[in-house]
């Protein structure tokens, strides 16, 4: 996974944003490791390639579109998928 955004920093904002994101992870019945968000959406875009893979399309649909409702832009490219901070 490539991510095409400056490291997120510690702020409140940021804060609130790494619980959204850890929320959609836990949806998943995942743990990440450490926390950031960085790591966490690694970890689901990982989910959803394999989801993708297996033919899953709700669950890799339910991926992305969970991570767009709270400001995250998922793209597909042929090296895999990429994200950034809407």
């Amino acid at each position: 996974m490539t991510l095409f955004q400056p490291s997120l920093g510690e702020t409140t904002d940021n804060k609130i944003l790494l619980e959204k994101v850890l929320g959609i992870v836990k949806k998943f019945k995942k743990e990440v490791d450490e926390k950031s968000i960085e790591n966490s959406i690694d970890l689901l875009l990982e989910i959803r390639e394999n989801a993708r893979k297996n033919k899953d399309w709700k669950t890799a649909d339910a991926i992305r579109d969970d991570l767009d409702k709270i400001g995250f832009e998922i793209q597909d490219t042929s090296r895999g998928a990429i994200w950034r901070k809407k």
